[in-house]
């Protein structure tokens, strides 16, 4: 005796496999943000905790707010893709400024601040583009 599959059989087999095979892992991958990430030091090489780093949208003036860990470092991800400024400060420190960081879909794109001595109402502004990697 022969079993045979019914037309709605095979049709529930084709949508089984349709989700779950390897492609939908691929699908499910892909990300339409990026991400910024780096780390924080001082003149002598040694790790910020605790540093304020403001990531601000220039087109949209959406701001997010990290603060680097132990090890100086912080990571903003899920930013929409577009140009960035991104400052950094800690108190006994000058602020840092960077404009213009271009966060394109599905950039990693990191970034490394060393902080100066200074007064906190002093600043330095970076300009000018990172290159891509």
């Amino acid at each position: 005796m022969r079993f045979r599959f019914s037309n709605t059989v095979w049709f529930v087999l084709l949508i089984c496999v349709a989700l779950t095979g390897p492609w939908q892992t691929q699908l499910l991958a892909q990300e339409a943000r990026g991400s910024i990430l780096g780390t924080v030091v001082d003149p002598t090489g040694s790790a910020v905790p605790g540093a304020a780093v403001t990531i601000t949208n220039q087109a949209m003036g959406t701001k997010v707010s990290r603060t680097t860990n132990e090890a100086g470092i912080y990571q903003a991800s899920f930013l929409i893709p577009g140009l960035y400024q991104i400052e950094v400060e800690h108190s006994g420190f000058k602020k840092v400024v960077r404009d213009g960081v271009e966060i394109r879909v599905n950039d990693r794109v990191e970034l490394n601040f060393t902080l100066e001595v200074g007064a906190a109402v002093e600043s330095i502004t970076v300009t000018g583009e990172t290159p891509l990697l």
